[in-house]
């Protein structure tokens, strides 16, 4: 019984780490995001800076 907690315990903690490591690498680090209605570089973007308004 013991043991079959504890690897249940394991599995869960494994699936909560790959799904925080996946969004850590699909979210962009590198964008533009809009701060005070102006465009702030946020790494380095390979983008051009966003035409419209934010």
């Amino acid at each position: 019984m013991l043991k079959k907690i504890l690897i249940s315990i394991l599995v869960i903690l494994i699936v909560v780490v790959a799904i925080v490591a996946f969004a850590r690498v699909a979210t962009g680090e590198d964008n533009w995001i809009c701060v005070n209605s102006e465009w702030v570089k946020h790494g380095n973007p390979s983008s051009p800076m966003p035409d419209g308004g934010c």
